[in-house]
């Protein structure tokens, strides 16, 4: 599974949408404090009593593209869990792993879709499985 991130350069990828992301977020402070100093008063960008608003304004743009974020990281995630498959070519040794790894962690293995995704950044473990099980009806590659 881990060698298929650097297959796929996935690092490399989630390192570039996430500079584009953090300056995106730092254009819309710029512009949400420059408004904001006008609107409440305060003389500088830069005053510290502006703080909360920077807090804000960055609080909310998190919370904006974390899911988002979330759905792409759980799509790299399934790439590798089939490459992993493929590669082994045993999808019981993926199923064991996970349900191990399930156990270990104390994950919640089918969690409420909205709680999946808003804070999850990788499948479920019953969704991994699943996929895994749907592996092993599939004929392999000649």
């Amino acid at each position: 599974h881990e060698l298929g991130h650097h297959v796929y350069h996935h690092i490399s990828k989630q390192l570039i949408i996430g500079s584009v992301l953090g300056f995106l977020g730092f254009a819309l402070c710029h512009y949400a404090l420059t408004n904001a100093i006008t609107i409440l008063g305060y003389q500088y960008i830069h005053d510290i009593a502006a703080f909360p608003i920077l807090c804000l304004v960055l609080g909310a743009f998190g919370f904006i593209i974390m899911p988002i974020q979330n759905a792409y990281s759980r799509r790299l995630e399934r790439e590798c869990d089939r490459y992993a498959i493929k590669k082994t070519n045993n999808p019981e040794a993926f199923i064991s792993t996970m349900d191990k790894l399930a156990e270990q962690n104390l994950a919640d293995r089918n969690p409420n879709r909205l709680i999946e995704i808003l804070f999850y950044d990788h499948p479920p473990i019953s969704k991994r499985i699943e996929m895994a099980r749907k592996e092993i009806c599939v004929e392999p590659e000649k």
